[in-house]
């Protein structure tokens, strides 16, 4: 495998205002025009939506699902026949690589807008993208998240090889890839193979968010991560604002031993969690990165500022998500 190349910046501002709700907070947060990198996507349910539909799945992409089930929810609001609000919403609660997993409520959801937008899809593309969520969500609570995973894969591997050039299925074929790798396999074949469709995707759109996360995730391994410090090193200046794409270069900085980035970068993705995100001290986002941050201080004798983090964590009385903190 080549190392992976090639990297536009693009921006993607906060605007959050006092006594709003939930989702107007995140709805405000960002716009469709500031996009958080490049989603290529034009054809869905005409021209004003499909910015919004690719604004959606671009955060899909960055592993920021709270942000983007609002925006789904809002498609959905405004044009309930089309197809890409139901499955955005359907698939803003499938976490892969995540430790988490749908609720029962979520399942039972997932599944009523699976099968809505199996109904809606007007063309072969939205039918691939329809019987993957469906597969995932079909006896859906009779299923391990494994299994569930499995299911989708299945399917996002035939579309894949019916439309190779297809940026979008080729992404979401990469990650759901990478989480039904068993974690005893240390061939690294399937973790070879996402890596190569993320450089392949990154070719094709310089700036796609999906293809920069999936090839930090698909190379977050001793032997590999050398292949992916360039990209590391250039995912945050895609979405500078976007806590987990701020926080994400620091799985190959941790793999490699550069701890002055990894904590630079945790730092930033900690404020900007903070910042940008409802109850944004205890996200999910921002406890990910000070975990990460104190891994790195520790690692160059700064105790005293990782203790500092740690009292702040534990004395903060905003409520944390409930969601496990990833292994190193």
């Amino acid at each position: 495998m080549n190392k992976l190349f090639i990297l536009l910046p693009a921006m993607c501002l906060p605007l959050i205002t006092c006594q709003q709700s939930r989702n107007e907070i995140l709805l405000a947060t960002i716009t469709p025009r500031e996009m958080c990198g490049t989603v290529q996507f034009s054809d869905g349910c005409g021209e004003q939506m499909d910015s919004s539909i690719a604004y959606g799945i671009a955060l899909i992409h960055h592993m920021t699902f709270e942000e983007a089930e609002p925006i789904f929810d809002k498609i959905r609001s405004e044009d309930p026949d089309c197809f890409w609000g139901h499955w955005g919403k359907a698939m803003s609660f499938i976490h892969p690589l995540w430790p988490d997993q749908p609720s029962a409520e979520q399942l039972e959801q997932g599944f009523r807008l699976s099968q809505r937008a199996l109904n809606l899809a007007k063309n072969e593309r939205e039918k691939a993208f329809g019987k993957a969520i469906a597969a995932y969500y079909t006896d859906g609570a009779t299923k391990t998240e494994k299994a569930r995973l499995a299911s989708m894969e299945m399917i996002f591997k035939e579309a894949y090889e019916n439309r190779p050039g297809d940026t979008e299925i080729a992404a979401f074929y990469a990650v759901i890839m990478l989480s039904t790798i068993p974690a005893e396999d240390k061939t690294y074949e399937k973790q070879g193979k996402a890596s190569d469709i993320a450089e392949s995707i990154i070719k094709i759109i310089p700036d796609h968010p999906g293809a920069f996360h999936y090839a930090i995730h698909a190379n977050d391994f001793p032997p590999l991560a050398e292949k992916a410090i360039l990209v590391a090193r250039n995912y945050g200046k895609i979405a500078p604002e976007i806590p987990h794409a701020l926080h994400m270069p620091s799985h190959i900085f941790t793999r490699r031993g550069l701890w002055e980035e990894s904590i630079e970068w945790n730092k930033r993705s900690s404020a900007a969690s903070i910042k940008r995100l409802p109850n944004g001290e205890g996200s999910s986002h921002n406890l990910h990165a000070s975990d990460y941050m104190v891994y790195g201080l520790l690692q160059i004798g700064k105790d005293l500022e990782a203790e500092g983090i740690y009292d702040k964590i534990t004395a903060s009385t905003t409520p944390f998500q409930d969601i496990a903190a990833c292994a190193y």
